[in-house]
């Protein structure tokens, strides 16, 4: 019933996240005398015992070069898994220029960093998917995780000078500014230079899009619900200006490299463009950047079918793991009943919205002196479609009630399995 997330996994990792691939979805092996010299929050290297400051002062070389390094905050719905899959995908290209899209903390997402730099006192779903839940294996976790990361920066090709990082967890997980400086630390001994670089878009726009990945993560809300409860200034999750703030307090603001998730702002109205754009001029030229779109957002149907699911069919069993057949299903779900999301009513949209002015007035000022606005159109006042619902109330009523019976049924089978088992042992 139940089995560990591996990277296949990872097109549908967002928010919730599903754990790093199967080396790390079995018990971590204890690394016990190496972690005992590791405070929970020092960042062990053999050059130095911290990074310079702000990623500017002299690194150490390696192999007779100081590297400079981009780390790739990706906010919620912003295409960074359509970033990700270019970056893999095109692994061995972007090397032959120069730039090492790093493997050691996962092939496509780099959520290890993310786990690695959070405080040793959370433990969220990546931990737990791990069976990573004392604070000995959370030791035993980090050291053999160190040892992977510096290993890899240790033996890069001779013609590298651009390491690169990405994440959707440096944004949804990094909540603190001493963890956000343990990432620093990891770089800054190697690297003369790091650059952060991330995309914003209107927060209403954003929620709404998250909706989807949250239900593919387990939750079971309605949108409206969803929207008006987490889409606040007080979740550092949507409001920007505190998400900037505290980066630019670690980083420095000359490292911020802001953009904004818009076509008419990208480079040639394309976002891999646009990104292969801030590491080096004319690298798009060597990138195969005609890759599928990833991660597209659930249609109503979709929607209401995960909603059913995951009521029913949760997505973890404690003491057990996740739940291989809701996973299962909401690969299913996530590929058959991709499409437009429903959209919220246009006055809650203006709502939501207005909440964020202030803080997004401020870092239109502090980013974008030279436009009248931060985003180019307010979304909350954009005339959306109206779609015609897939389901009415009754109907998706209905559709749980068929979920539920069949969740009831399997579980009984499953019970009956047991017993048979039992007797038979």
């Amino acid at each position: 019933m139940t089995r560990h997330p591996t990277d296949a996994d990872e097109s549908e990792e967002k928010e919730d996240g599903r754990g790093v691939g199967k080396s790390a979805a079995v018990f971590l092996p204890a690394c016990r005398t190496f972690c005992n010299l590791l405070p929970p929050f020092t960042v062990y290297t053999a050059v130095a015992a911290c990074g310079p400051t702000r990623g500017q002062a002299p690194a150490q070389k390696t192999g007779g070069r100081a590297l400079q390094a981009f780390i790739h905050i990706g906010t919620e719905k912003t295409g960074t898994t359509s970033i990700q899959a270019m970056l893999q995908a095109n692994r061995a290209n972007l090397l032959g220029q120069g730039v090492a899209y790093l493997k050691s903390p996962g092939l496509r997402s780099h959520r290890e960093l993310a786990a690695y730099c959070m405080r040793a006192d959370r433990f969220d779903d990546f931990f737990k998917a791990n069976f990573i839940t004392t604070a000995e294996e959370r030791a035993a976790y980090r050291a053999k995780f160190l040892k992977r990361f510096l290993s890899e920066l240790a033996h890069l090709p001779p013609a590298v000078h651009t390491v690169l990082a990405s994440s959707e967890h440096f944004h949804s997980r990094l909540l603190h500014q001493d963890e956000m400086e343990t990432l620093r630390q990891l770089f800054a001994p190697l690297c003369e230079r790091i650059t952060v670089i991330t995309y914003l878009r209107p927060q209403v726009d954003t929620a709404i899009s998250d909706y989807s990945t949250a239900l593919k993560c387990g939750h079971v809300a309605s949108l409206h619900d969803f929207v008006h409860s987490r889409c606040v200034p007080d979740n550092p999750y949507y409001n920007y200006q505190e998400y900037l703030q505290k980066w630019a307090g670690v980083f420095g603001r000359e490292n911020l490299r802001v953009r904004l998730f818009d076509r008419a702002e990208f480079v040639n109205g394309d976002l891999l463009q646009d990104f292969l754009a801030q590491l080096t001029p004319g690298l798009a030229e060597f990138v195969n950047t005609g890759l599928a779109p990833q991660n597209r957002s659930l249609d109503q149907l979709g929607q209401c079918l995960l909603k059913a699911v995951n009521r029913h069919l949760p997505q973890f069993i404690e003491g057990l793991g996740f739940n291989e057949l809701n996973m299962d299903l909401v690969r299913l779900i996530s590929v058959r009943a991709a499409g437009p999301s429903p959209q919220l009513e246009q006055e809650l949209r203006k709502a939501v919205q207005a909440r964020f002015a202030a803080g997004n007035e401020q870092v239109r000022r502090e980013y974008f002196p030279q436009r009248p606005r931060l985003f180019a159109q307010d979304a909350a006042t954009e005339e959306l479609p109206v779609r015609r619902p897939a389901l009415d109330p009754a109907q998706e009523a209905l559709l749980g009630e068929v979920i539920n019976l069949l969740a009831q049924a399997l579980k009984r089978q499953v019970r009956e399995n047991m017993r048979s088992d039992m007797a038979l042992g």
